[in-house]
């Protein structure tokens, strides 16, 4: 590292792996999947849809003083092609750190996300790349999926992509 740059470690879940263990050791859940890959198959070619949902939360008491700086940023994803893609059991949770970790980061929040995007689909084990793997009732399926829709409340998406609000010089996502 260079002289007066940290190193710093963030766990989070890889993606392909999660869903892996996940639909390999939930029967129920697996088949969902596999009920939705009946109704909407699934190949390299054919991606289902995945989406990305992120915000910050206080845990405890919202009133209390001493939650100062204890603020989590949480990322989750689910795919549409789910029947049951607004239930809670469909989404899983890739990440979760304190957002004043993040803060400490150079590029914050936007760097963090992109990072996590970046290998979530074209990474070793990326959804788009390689997909998740699993096996329900002796038969194996691959879930391959691209990224759809990312959802947040406005300052999770301000912070996400770095916008500085209506004066900034980024006037839309696309004008970089």
């Amino acid at each position: 590292p260079k002289l007066g740059v940290s190193i710093v470690k963030m766990e989070y879940c890889e993606a392909s792996k999660l869903l892996e263990h996940v639909l390999s050791n939930s029967p129920f859940l697996a088949s969902r999947f596999v009920a939705s890959l009946e109704t909407h198959p699934n190949d390299f070619e054919h991606q289902w849809s995945c989406i990305l949902g992120f915000d910050e939360f206080n845990p405890g008491d919202k009133l209390s003083s001493f939650l100062a700086g204890k603020k989590v940023m949480c990322l989750y994803f689910t795919f549409a092609e789910l029947s049951s893609a607004s239930v809670g059991d469909t989404w899983f949770c890739l990440l979760a750190t304190r957002q004043c970790v993040i803060d400490h980061l150079e590029g914050g929040w936007s760097r963090v996300f992109a990072t996590v995007l970046h290998r979530m689909f074209l990474g070793t084990h990326g959804l788009s790349r390689v997909g998740a793997n699993f096996s329900f009732k002796s038969k194996s399926y691959i879930l391959f999926a691209k990224l759809s829709n990312i959802l947040s409340d406005g300052a999770g998406l301000q912070k996400a992509i770095g916008w500085r609000g209506a004066s900034s010089l980024r006037v839309a996502l696309v004008h970089d």
